[in-house]
This record gives structure tokens, sequence and C-alpha cells, in this order.
């Protein structure tokens, strides 16, 4: 710390950023964000339609969507969905219930936990959330 009131500043404390930062963690499992680069398609299935959507984050638990056509929403009180995620030549179905809902720029988002996982689901899943997090901890370490 530096006292700063020298410079006319009233006693003013000046600190140093830190070079490194801690972020604790206080979830199950970590969510990872879904780089917009084309690679990904997700789409969810509610009884009565099909919704194109961004996969916007993943965990070994969940997932975080936006739907692609603005104006679009969700049917209301539709909990349970069917959602199909296609990464490369990887095929993920599994059903999820929607926890929370929000509309962002006139486009729905929405996040929820997967359901009724089948061991080949979860093994996906568990490859999936695997490639996310090491491009992420990349990201972190190329700043």
């Amino acid at each position: 710390l530096v006292d700063a009131s020298a410079g006319g500043r009233d006693g003013m404390l000046r600190a140093q950023l830190p070079h490194h930062c801690e972020h604790l963690e206080r979830r199950q499992a970590p969510r990872f964000p879904v780089p917009a680069d084309g690679d990904t398609l997700a789409v969810v299935h509610t009884r009565a339609e099909v919704f194109l959507c961004q996969l916007r984050d993943l965990s070994f638990l969940g997932v975080g969507l936006r739907l692609k056509a603005a104006e679009a929403r969700l049917p209301k009180g539709e909990r349970r969905l069917l959602c199909e995620i296609r990464r490369g030549d990887l095929l993920l179905q599994s059903k999820i219930e929607i926890h929370w809902t929000h509309v962002e720029d006139r486009h729905e988002c929405f996040g929820g936990s997967f359901i009724d996982v089948s061991p080949s689901a979860q093994d996906r899943i568990d490859r999936l959330v695997t490639e996310l997090e090491r491009n992420w901890l990349r990201s972190r370490l190329d700043r």
C-alpha cells in the first residue's frame, strides 16, 4: 500500500492489483464456456416444437443454452426436454430438466440439469466437458 495523501487525495491509499487471483468454485460441477466457433450444434425438442440453440456452457451435471431465434420462447410449464448436442463427430442425446430461464437481447436463455442419463450419454458428457475444460485452461494460460 502507498499513502496517496501527499498528492492531495485526502488520505486515500493506493494498492496494486494482484498478479494472480484465486476463484473459489461454489458449484458441485463447474460450468465451462462453449466457444461460438460454429463447431457445436444444439437442438431441444419440446412436445410440439424443435428449437435450434446456441450451447453457452456445459458441466458434468447440466447445460446452459440460448434459443437462436429471437422472440422464440419455450412453452410455458414444459420443464423436461430432449436435448441433442453435436460437436465434431460426437453426438450427445439426453433429457434435461429446466431450472431457470431469462431473456437476453430478445433471445430466451435457459439452463438445466441432465436427467435419466445413460452410461453412454454420461461418457459423451464427460468427453465434451473435459475438452471444454482443457480449452478453457489453455485460454487462461495464453493471457
